[in-house]
């Protein structure tokens, strides 16, 4: 009838009551966590049949914890009164329960890992293995690998392994990459760690082995390095890895020259014949220096159309650089075959050496290229050593340049007007501005320094905006007064370069009021030809507008004069140097006179610049040149200075 006649001490903690409140008690109602019909229907069951499976039953323990207890009851009959009862003990296995949890857990994890993982006994030898280890090693069915070495699982000796057990069995953990050959011949790169496994008592019981497959990581990560060190147009190395490179060089203290190279007309080729072809050729110019040097030099690309050299004494002694370069120069001579056409591009090469002219990374690229520059400015296609003197000259490139772009914002340009008159009456026709710096200590800074630079430095668009505005500025003042206001402006190639050139004039002009009838637009020879269908769309544009056109520094150029028919010009401006001569030499006079009798031909003005004496003046009046300019005439003058001119001829 579930009355409680009989409990132990163990019974009385579980349940947390004392044994007098215990006796007589209906246990159904006592025991907590089963509800009560639970524990009757189970005992009920057990009376009819004398059968009863163990069973597991939640408990609520005094302190309120769950409990899992493992519970058998059978039953007893008193011989002597016929009474049956029933006897149940119960094991609290809730820790028991946690443990096989927790080991159905591990078992799964093992299986189920993406990592192969293998137990071995103390002599390495395979327990057991998860399906993982098993697919490394090809075997389709684990039970095979069993009491097999890891070098027989995986059929390839792995170095040192039984040196490794001994150690791993003496109690410290190993980890490191090995090396294993697949079936197809190809070593796959793999990552063991080996522990060892002990029992409560700290005393060994074996070893676990994890091995992951890195191949693919490490080809990744392979990939990722090469992308981040290797240019992906040549192949070559890039800036990144040339730096790496040398570092390790300039470490090692070990000498070598250091090369910058840059290609001539390359920039042609590019315009020419479109980015595809100029990859291309990048390529072919990649190609021809690695050729050329026959895997002595590490040859790397920097972007663009620059490469770089380290050429290691012990592979070419310092003595026979030289030679090595003159060799690659040479072999820049023969054109690259780009599908139908032939490109040509030479190298200027500049040369420093460790550890003669630096001892730093930045250090040794900056003079290597200070040296280049030399190269690029000295004619081009050429080899330059880095000096002294060159540094001195880039320091005060920079320092003009600083100085420039200051002088830029801070009105520090001013113009100078130089007369120019009519040749047989003396008349003034106008005049040609050139542009002066004075600085803020007040002193002058010739155009031949400054010019260049602004140049070199992308400022000589700023420069010639401010020229233009000037000019356009006075030629306003001077037409409101009543004086001659035709000007003569010198525009530099890099101008005509520029995307919004014209509109750029075309808004000054709307900004000034002045008119582009009153200006003669002067574009060297050679800027023309530079990209002569790109120039006869400017001047054409602004010959639109209302702009004389002059070529200056006629006859220094090696042009077809085929192509004047093709400009839209006014006036041929005769380059100074023959002028100088034209008295004293028969060549430069019979010059002179070819490029005037040009000129009368074919309709044009011819400004002689330059003029010096009253011989060459004379000379250029009985010749027919129309309009005279230099200092017999008049020096370049500021505004002021050029009116009180004017004043004196009236």
């Amino acid at each position: 009838d579930q009355t409680i006649v009989i409990a132990n001490d163990a019974f009385c903690r579980a349940q947390g009551v004392s044994r007098h409140d215990v006796i007589g008690q209906n246990a159904g109602l006592l025991i907590r966590g089963e509800p009560a019909g639970n524990v009757r229907e189970i005992e009920e069951s057990l009376l009819e049949s004398g059968l009863c499976d163990s069973s597991e039953q939640f408990h609520l323990a005094p302190d309120g914890s769950q409990r899992i207890v493992s519970v058998n009851r059978s039953l007893f009959s008193d011989q002597s009164t016929g009474e049956r009862y029933i006897v149940a003990t119960s094991r609290d296995i809730t820790e028991d329960k946690s443990r096989e949890k927790q080991l159905q857990l591990l078992a799964s994890v093992f299986q189920c890992a993406s990592e192969g993982a293998a137990i071995l006994n103390d002599l390495g030898q395979i327990v057991e293995v998860n399906p993982a280890f098993a697919e490394m090693t090809r075997e389709s069915d684990p039970r095979v690998l069993v009491g097999k070495s890891l070098d027989q699982a995986f059929q390839s000796r792995i170095e040192g392994l039984a040196d490794l057990i001994a150690d791993v069995r003496d109690g410290n953990p190993w980890s490191g990459k090995i090396a294993i050959p697949d079936p197809q011949g190809s070593m796959r790169s793999y990552w063991m760690s080996l522990s060892p496994s002990v029992d409560v008592h700290g005393e060994f019981i074996q070893i676990v082995a994890l091995i992951s497959d890195i191949t693919e990581l490490e080809n990744s990560q392979m990939e990722l390095r090469r992308r981040a060190l290797y240019d992906v147009l040549t192949d070559l190395p890039n800036r990144a890895y040339f730096r790496e490179h040398l570092k390790e060089h300039i470490r090692q203290q070990s000498g070598c020259t250091v090369c910058f190279l840059d290609l001539d007309n390359f920039k042609h080729v590019n315009d020419s014949s479109g980015h595809l072809a100029g990859d291309e050729l990048l390529r072919m110019v990649g190609e021809r220096i690695s050729t050329e040097f026959e895997g002595d030099v590490f040859v790397a690309r920097f972007g663009g159309d620059e490469f770089a050299l380290i050429i290691e004494d012990s592979q070419i002694p310092p003595d026979q650089v030289p030679r090595a370069l003159d060799g690659l120069l040479a072999a820049f001579r023969d054109p690259f075959q780009l599908g139908e056409t032939e490109a040509l591009v030479g190298l200027s090469i500049g040369v420093a050496r460790f550890p003669d002219h630096a001892r730093g990374v930045d250090a040794l690229m900056q003079v290597a290229d200070i040296a280049m520059y030399a190269a690029k400015m000295g004619g081009k296609n050429q080899i330059r050593t880095f000096t002294e003197e060159m540094q001195e000259t880039v320091n005060l490139r920079n320092l003009v340049q600083t100085r420039l772009r200051d002088a830029l914002n801070g009105g520090e340009i001013s113009l100078h007007y130089q007369p120019q008159i009519d040749s047989q009456t003396g008349e003034l026709l106008g005049c040609e501005s050139l542009v002066r710096w004075c600085n803020s200590e007040g002193v002058f800074v010739p155009p031949n320094e400054f010019i260049p630079i602004a140049e070199q430095t992308g400022l000589i668009g700023p420069l010639g905006d401010i020229v233009f505005r000037k000019a356009a500025e006075q030629a306003c003042q001077w037409r409101d007064r009543g004086l001659p206001h035709q000007i003569a402006i010198n525009i530099s190639p890099h101008q005509i370069r520029h995307p919004r050139f014209v509109s750029m004039m075309r808004e000054t002009l709307g900004e000034t009021g002045a008119r582009a009838e009153w200006f003669e637009l002067e574009i060297t020879e050679h800027a023309m030809m530079a990209d002569v269908n790109r120039s006869i769309e400017i001047i054409d544009q602004l010959a639109e507008l209302g702009f004389r056109i002059a070529i200056d520094d006629f006859g220094t150029g090696y042009s077809s004069l085929s192509y004047l028919k093709s400009f839209r010009i006014h006036t041929l401006k005769i380059d100074m140097s023959f002028i100088r001569e034209i008295t004293v030499d028969s060549q430069a006079e019979a010059i002179v006179r070819s490029i005037v009798s040009l000129g009368t031909g074919l309709n044009l003005n011819v400004v002689a610049e330059g003029v010096e004496t009253s011989e060459q003046a004379a000379l250029l009046s009985e010749i027919g040149c129309d309009i005279l300019q230099g200092y017999h005439i008049a020096r370049p003058l500021p505004a002021d200075k050029f009116v009180e001119w004017q004043a004196t001829r009236d």
